[in-house]
C-alpha cells in the first residue's frame, strides 16, 4: 500500500527501572531544518508519556513521513533522539513558487479509481480550472482559467484524492502520481488510483469530522491553539469488512492574549487599525476571532490583504500568555484606474476614470485625514437600469471631485461615505446607504467561509497511516446566499455609478 507511514521504535539501555535516569540531558531532532516545537526540554524530568505526546504532534502537522525516537542513559542524564522524514503536507499551503509559464491543461486518472472521475475532479483545489464564462452545449465550449503549475499544488491535490477515499471507506486506497507531462506551456498530470476494499464503519465519516469540528471550535473559544485529531481504525472479528472508529484528542495549553501589536502602518494610528479587531488583550485568545479581525481589516483596503504569515503569535507557555504582531503594508498613497463596461453601460455600469490620493497623516478618530481620499473623476455614459434613481445627467461626460472615506468595520457609520458636491446631498446619501448595505450584508451572506480552516486528522490504522481532512459545512442555503451577494455587489448599477 502506497502512503505515509509512522512508526516509533525506542530504544534504550536502561536495564532495570531502579537505575532509570530523571533528568533530560539533550534533545535532538535529525532529518528536518523545519523548526519543531517539542515539550520535552532538557533539565525536565524525563518522562516517557511527554515523548509520545511529541511523536504525535510531529505527525499531527503532516510534515512528517515516519518518525522514530531512541533514548540512551548516560551517567548524568538522557539522551533523547527523535529520527524524523520529512513528507508532503496534504493540505494547500503553497511554499515554492509555482511557475507563471506553465499551466496544468488537463488532470486524468489511471487504474481502476472505483469513484467517479468527475467526483474526483470535484475534490481538487490547486489544480482546478475555473470556468469564467459558462460553457453552451453545441454553441461555446467556455472560457477556463487554468491552474498555475507548482510541485506544492500537485502534493496538496494528491493529499485532497487520499483523504476522498477515507472518507468513503477506502482505507487501503492506493493514490499516486502515475506520470507528469510537460511542455512549453502546459502540463498533463496523471494520478494512479485504487481504492481497494470497501469497509462499513462503526460510525459515518461525516458525523466523525463534524464531531471533531465542533471540539476545535470549542477549544478555540477556550484560547487553545494546538489542537491534533486522531481516527484509530480497528478491524473487528465479526467482519473482515466492518471496522470501529474512535477519536482521540491531543491539545496544548489554553492561552490569553498578551501584548497587539502592529507594524508597518506608518501613516494610520494604531487605534484605527484596533478599531477593527475582535478580540482583546487580557482575553482568551480565539483563533477564529483573530482570523476574521483580519479580515476586517482587509475590507478596509487601506493594506495590501493579510495571510497568515502576517501574522505571528509568541508563546509563553509557564504565563499562559500569547502575543500578537500583525505585520501590515500599506498600499500605495496614490493611484489611477481607467474602467469601462463589459457588455451594456445600464448593467455593467459606465466609463470611469479617476485619480485618487490618500491625505497626509494628521488628526485622529473621526478627523484622522490619512483615513480620507480625494479623488478627481470622469464618468461617462451612465445609463442605469432605474433611471428614476439615476444621480448623473444621461449620455455625456461627467467631471467629479469628491472627498472619500472607505468603510471601516471599527468605525461602522462613520466611514463608507463621499462628499461629492456636484451630486448634492440626496446623491451622497445614496451612496453612502448603498456602500453600507453592501459592506454590511456581505460578511453575513458569506458566513464564516474561507475563515475556517480544514482539520487535518491523523488515520491510524493496521496497515497504514494517512490524514483525513475534515472540512467545514458550507453555510446553509449557500445557493441562495451566492445569488443574493451577487445582487448586493451590483446595487451600484441602479444608480449607473
Amino acid at each position: 500500500m502506497c502512503g505515509l507511514t509512522v512508526s516509533l521504535f525506542v530504544f534504550s539501555t536502561l536495564v532495570s527501572a531502579e537505575s532509570a535516569p530523571h533528568i533530560v540531558k539533550s534533545v535532538t531532532v535529525r532529518g528536518t531544518l523545519l523548526k519543531v516545537a517539542l515539550a520535552t526540554q532538557v533539565g525536565q524530568p524525563y518522562n516517557a508519556d511527554t515523548i509520545d505526546r511529541d511523536v504525535h504532534r510531529l505527525w499531527s502537522t503532516g510534515r512528517f513521513g515516519d518518525i522514530s525516537v531512541q533514548t540512551g542513559q548516560q551517567s548524568d542524564g538522557t539522551d533523547v533522539i527523535f529520527e524524523v522524514v520529512e513528507a508532503p503536507r496534504p493540505v494547500l499551503h503553497k511554499t515554492t513558487p509555482a511557475d507563471p509559464h506553465l499551466h496544468v491543461k488537463t488532470v486524468n486518472f489511471v487504474g481502476d479509481p472505483g469513484i467517479d472521475p468527475v467526483e474526483l475532479r470535484r475534490a481538487l483545489r490547486a489544480l482546478k480550472a475555473r470556468r469564467i464564462i459558462p460553457r453552451v452545449p453545441g454553441l461555446w465550449t467556455g472560457w477556463r482559467l487554468l491552474p498555475e503549475y507548482s510541485l506544492d499544488a500537485v502534493d496538496s491535490d494528491l493529499g485532497r484524492l487520499r483523504s476522498l477515499y477515507l472518507s468513503k471507506g477506502y482505507f487501503d486506497s492506493t493514490v499516486r502520481i502515475d506520470s507528469t507531462e510537460r511542455n512549453e506551456k502546459d502540463a498533463v498530470i496523471t494520478f494512479f488510483a485504487r481504492p481497494g476494499p470497501h469497509y462499513e464503519t462503526s460510525e459515518p465519516i461525516p458525523q466523525v469530522c463534524s464531531s471533531l469540528l465542533a471540539q476545535r471550535r470549542e477549544a478555540q473559544r477556550q484560547g487553545i491553539l494546538d489542537f491534533a485529531a486522531t481516527l484509530q481504525v480497528q478491524r473487528t472479528g465479526t467482519s473482515s469488512n466492518f471496522v470501529s472508529l474512535s477519536t482521540s484528542i491531543d491539545h496544548g495549553p489554553s492561552y490569553r492574549i498578551g501584548r497587539i501589536d502592529f507594524t508597518g502602518n506608518r501613516h494610520y494610528s494604531d487605534a484605527m487599525v484596533r478599531g477593527n479587531l475582535l478580540i482583546d488583550e487580557g482575553q482568551l485568545l480565539d483563533e477564529l476571532l483573530l482570523r476574521k479581525s483580519a479580515g476586517r481589516i482587509n475590507r478596509v483596503e487601506i493594506f495590501e490583504p493579510i495571510t497568515a504569515t502576517d501574522i505571528a503569535i509568541h508563546t509563553n507557555e509557564t504565563r499562559g500568555i500569547a502575543d500578537i504582531t500583525i505585520h501590515l503594508k500599506e498600499r500605495k498613497r496614490g493611484s489611477w484606474n481607467f474602467s469601462g463596461p463589459v457588455g451594456p453601460a445600464s448593467f455593467a455600469g459606465p466609463l470611469d476614470a479617476s485619480i485618487r490620493s490618500r491625505l497626509p497623516a494628521w488628526g485622529r478618530g473621526f478627523l484622522e485625514l490619512s483615513s480620507y481620499t480625494a479623488s478627481v473623476s470622469l464618468i461617462a455614459f451612465a445609463h442605469p437600469l432605474l433611471p428614476v434613481l439615476s444621480i448623473l445627467p444621461n449620455g455625456r461626460l461627467f467631471p467629479l471631485l469628491a472627498l472619500s472615506r472607505p468603510f471601516t468595520p471599527g468605525e461602522g457609520w462613520k466611514s463608507g461615505f463621499s462628499i461629492v458636491p456636484q451630486l448634492g446631498w440626496q446623491a451622497s446619501a445614496l451612496v453612502y446607504a448603498t456602500t453600507q448595505i453592501q459592506h454590511r450584508l456581505l460578511p453575513v451572506l458569506a458566513g464564516d467561509r474561507g475563515l475556517v480552516p480544514e482539520l487535518p486528522v491523523a488515520v491510524e490504522g493496521s496497515d497504514a497511516n494517512r490524514t483525513l481532512l475534515c472540512e467545514p459545512p458550507a453555510p446553509l442555503i449557500m445557493p441562495l446566499r451566492t445569488a443574493a451577494s451577487f445582487g448586493v455587489r451590483f446595487m451600484g448599477v441602479l444608480t449607473g455609478l
